[in-house]
């Protein structure tokens, strides 16, 4: 089970908050269950208020037009260092114009893997990070945490200069994606410590539904961050790994203000839920009637 610190949870169709549960200001350690390992990794660039671009989010297909999203881009000025989130040895660095890690050779340009120190029980944890402009480390490197990687560019299939970040959990293989929004420690744009909003929406015969809008609303009076925000369900297939396997996780929203949200989706017909989210902690809700809290919630 996960430390009160990492995971809460809502109850499921009802109105009453998760628990009231302390923030964890610094990367929390991983505990054996591999959920546990959520929320442990350090922010990957230096820009200081980089965040996640939230026009096309992990399992995005932004509306169609592109094919579901593996990673999350963090867009960042040219030059910018790219820092380990956590201590490892390096797999790969280089450019992939011969080495296929993504749907195609080239795809990712200069890119660097990284295989974590301490993976959690079921498999190893590799982070990628893609089209970068210089790569400073060398194949089979140890680094540790805050160690500069290389530096944010758009080589390889990028729109502008950015990073794209990817955790890759069981296997160096682009089929074997988590939501980077699970493991990196959340915080907001301006600075300061967030949560994490994740949760399941469902079609009418109880499979998860793709490309379903989530909507959230803040219902308390903080100031900082967006009243609202507005992401889609995962749009991978049914045959394709998006979502994690112990949470099940099909959409993720991080970088939350502390406070009371109201989320709504249709499931099939529109449904809501009031929940209370709780600095450096995944906060859980599911639109599935009789739902089973995932391991990591308490």
């Amino acid at each position: 089970m996960c430390s009160p610190r990492q995971c809460a949870t809502a109850t499921v169709n009802s109105p009453t908050t998760a628990p009231t549960v302390p923030a964890a200001a610094t990367p929390t350690q991983p505990d054996a269950s591999p959920a546990c390992f959520f929320l442990s990794l350090g922010w990957p660039t230096t820009q200081p208020g980089a965040s996640i671009d939230n026009t096309y989010r992990f399992g995005s297909t932004q509306e169609g037009q592109r094919e579901p999203h593996h990673g999350v881009e963090i867009p960042s000025h040219a030059g910018t260092p790219i820092v380990a989130p956590a201590a490892g040895r390096v797999e790969f660095a280089g450019e992939d114009r011969k080495e296929q890690l993504g749907p195609y050779t080239g795809f990712y340009g200069n890119v660097v893997v990284l295989a974590l120190d301490t993976p959690p029980a079921e498999g190893p944890v590799l982070l990628l990070f893609g089209h970068l402009s210089k790569i400073n480390v060398r194949t089979g490197q140890r680094v540790g945490a805050g160690d500069t990687l290389g530096l944010v560019g758009s080589s390889g299939v990028a729109i502008g200069a950015h990073l794209h970040f990817e955790v890759r959990v069981g296997a160096n293989r682009y089929d074997a994606v988590d939501n980077p929004e699970l493991w990196l420690v959340p915080r907001l744009a301006g600075g300061g410590a967030a949560g994490v909003l994740a949760g399941r929406v469902v079609d009418r015969s109880g499979t998860p539904a793709h490309g379903q809008q989530v909507t959230v609303r803040r219902l308390d009076n903080g100031t900082n961050g967006p009243r609202t925000y507005f992401l889609d369900t995962y749009d991978f297939e049914a045959d394709t790994p998006g979502s994690n396997r112990v949470l099940r996780e099909n959409f993720v929203l991080s970088g939350l203000p502390p406070g009371d949200y109201e989320v709504a989706a249709f499931s099939p017909s529109l449904r809501q839920q009031r929940v209370h989210v709780v600095a450096g902690v995944i906060t859980w809700v599911a639109f599935e009637p009789g739902e089973t809290p995932p391991a990591c919630a308490r």
